[in-house]
């Protein structure tokens, strides 16, 4: 049986390209130890949107971009979960 996804909220996902962020090193250590499981990270759409805000907003548009290539990197084939 395949482990359990994680899900990363705004804050996670924050938390990993901005090394000032107080949870920065727990993030990352979080993300080290979810790999080694492979364990899946699942987010949605309107979360990754709140993350790249935030991290444009407080550490700039190179940031949000340094994230957002991250993301797409690191992307795989997805459900939709939102139909029946």
């Amino acid at each position: 049986m395949a482990p359990k996804p994680a899900f990363a909220d705004s804050a996670f996902l924050y938390a990993l390209v901005d090394r000032r962020d107080a949870a920065h090193l727990p993030a990352v250590e979080s993300l080290r130890k979810l790999v080694a499981a492979q364990r899946r990270i699942v987010s949605t759409d309107y979360i990754v949107s709140e993350a790249l805000t935030l991290t444009k907003v407080r550490a700039g548009s190179e940031a949000a971009i340094r994230l957002l290539d991250r993301l797409r990197s690191n992307r795989r084939p997805h459900s939709r979960m939102d139909r029946p």
